[in-house]
């Protein structure tokens, strides 16, 4: 209406254009200066912040630089932003200031304007360019630009769907509360769409962060870590195996892992020597694949942290006159680009042992635990000098200041790493990277609700006039916070459930495509959101919507007609 007034003043539709354009562009400058008046407080918290988990002091200074590109980069987002509703000022013609509504018909038209679907494009490509940039691999940038379009999509989709749900169920047997509520979802000029996607997206990120550390946590600390090793016991020779078993016998400590170590280098990869592959660099193998020392096991069976992926894992050969069948692990034979069935020789202590990639396997590096590249069937090795790791847990610490104690009496050569106070280092640097990325996140969750408010708050004529006329047809102003509360309470709810579902998926993906991790879902981080966000909902919709219902009826059809 107001474009219309300007429009029957005289105003023409570059100069009209122009005035909103201008409000778009200073609105987006106070913004973009607050954001880096706020970043540039935040920076000097972070020491605080870090404190402990880098073992230097942390130091922040000012750049003026980065503050002028973050907010040229908020100016420009916003101009790209506000200029896909301020195509429809073109739109406008002087008669719309005597129409209540906007006609349907150009509605359609908005839709059909080139200029529109070309502002679309352009704000896809903008969206794509900063996921590359900020990302600098084009496959990530790509996979989260997409993954941020197919959010965007399923949240307006499952807005969509929920008005046409409410348009058609049966809302006449609720009480009138939640009839008039769930009506609100479908009414005109209705905030669902924009709600929903504004508290699915708030959900969705931070749930997928939750859910994501505690995939990392649990593989780093199992519920069964009774069982898990605590305490490793290295450089272990031949002749003293024994005696170090029969120390922890004594002791009362399990004996958890063991494994075998014989130090071997390569020589040749598929008939090629590893000198020359190094000097001829044609291949593409990394020279420290090469260069390397490679301290390999014998087995009989697989491990828990590693599994067979291709292949058939040999578990005794005796067979000298033939390669013998070895499991290598997935990443090394990428790195040394072979594959099932490709031959390698191993120069073991002098002695050259021709070998042929039998079975290829994953392995769990992240589980503390001896693991290996190259594993050998058992009757190959035994001969060769052999170092021995032991693996056992303590109970506490001072159990485990008794087994150093005793080693350094009775196998002075023998080391313990205690991995527990690892472990708690560990945990204490990731409990505070998490708060890190959570203490970022809800920035971006503040400001969802921030435009949760605005959406409210732009709709807040519509509901006094609802409020006005459902206070002529008899409503109580308690009925009417009901009303509010039904409908702010079945967004949040919705919003919720879908937000928790786009994050499982994303966890999942990100667990099994990034960090090639086993996924694990926390029942209980999924049930916090669905309580709290619902509760937000209502509280901050009940709060931008008081004093709706004070106005007086008389003087908002007066307001409306006159």
């Amino acid at each position: 209406p107001q474009v219309a007034i300007l429009r029957c003043l005289g105003a023409t539709l570059p100069s009209t254009f122009s005035i909103y354009l201008a409000q778009a562009l200073i609105l987006g400058l106070f913004g973009a200066s607050v954001g880096v008046l706020l970043g540039t407080l935040v920076q000097q918290f972070l020491p605080m912040a870090l404190a402990g988990l880098t073992p230097f002091p942390v130091s922040v200074e000012f750049s003026p630089l980065a503050a002028m590109r973050a907010a040229a980069i908020g100016l420009w987002v916003t101009l790209v932003f506000a200029m896909l509703p301020l195509l429809d000022v073109r739109l406008v013609s002087p008669l719309e200031a005597v129409r209540v509504e906007f006609s349907s018909t150009q509605q359609n038209k908005a839709w059909k304007d080139p200029v529109r679907w070309f502002l679309v494009a352009l704000i896809a490509v903008v969206i794509l360019s900063f996921a590359i940039l900020q990302t600098r691999n084009l496959k990530e940038g790509l996979g989260f630009a997409g993954g941020l379009a197919a959010t965007f999509l399923l949240l307006g989709a499952v807005a969509r769907g929920l008005t046409w749900l409410m348009r058609r169920l049966p809302l006449q047997i609720l009480p009138f509360a939640f009839r008039q509520g769930f009506s609100n979802l479908h009414r005109p000029r209705n905030r669902t769409t924009t709600l929903m996607v504004t508290l699915g997206l708030g959900t969705f990120l931070l749930v997928t962060l939750q859910l994501v550390r505690t995939t990392l946590l649990t593989q780093l600390f199992p519920e069964h870590a009774e069982d898990q090793p605590n305490t490793i016991l290295f450089d272990i020779q031949n002749d003293q195996r024994d005696t170090v078993v029969s120390l922890l016998e004594e002791l009362n400590l399990p004996l958890l892992e063991e494994a075998p170590i014989v130090s071997m280098r390569l020589k040749s990869v598929r008939g090629e020597s590893v000198t020359s592959l190094i000097a001829e660099d044609s291949q593409g193998i990394p020279r420290w694949v090469l260069n390397r020392e490679y301290r390999s096991t014998w087995r009989r069976h697989p491990v828990d942290s590693e599994r067979v992926i291709a292949g058939q894992f040999v578990s005794e050969w005796t067979d000298l006159t033939r390669s013998v069948p070895v499991s290598m692990e997935t990443g090394i034979a990428s790195d040394l680009k072979v594959g099932l069935g490709d031959e390698l020789v191993f120069d073991v202590q002098g002695i050259d042992i021709p070998v042929q990639v039998a079975s290829l396997r994953e392995v769990e590096w992240r589980q503390l635990r001896p693991n290996f590249f190259v594993v050998f069937p058992a009757g190959i090795l035994e001969d060769a000098p052999v170092m021995h790791v032991l693996a056992t847990r303590t109970k506490d610490s001072t159990q485990a200041a008794q087994l150093q104690r005793t080693l350094a009496l009775r196998a002075t050569n023998v080391s313990a790493i205690d991995l527990t106070l690892v472990l708690e280092t560990l945990n204490g640097i990731l409990d505070k990277v998490g708060f890190a990325v959570r203490f970022m996140a809800l920035f971006t969750v503040g400001t969802g609700f921030l435009v949760l408010a605005g959406a409210i708050l732009t709709g807040r004529w519509a509901r006094v006039q609802e409020s006005a006329l459902l206070r002529i047809l008899g409503a109580s102003g308690r009925q009417i916070r009901q009303v509010f509360l039904a409908e702010y309470a079945c967004l949040g709810l919705i919003a919720a459930l879908t937000g928790v579902v786009l994050a499982v998926v994303a966890a999942w993906a990100l667990a099994r495509f990034t960090l090639n991790t086993p996924f694990q879902l926390p029942w209980i981080d999924l049930i916090w959101p669905l309580l709290l966000v619902p509760a937000l909902t209502v509280g901050i919709g009940l709060l931008t919507s008081r004093g709706i219902t004070r106005h007086p009826p008389l003087e908002v059809l007066r307001g409306e007609t006159g």
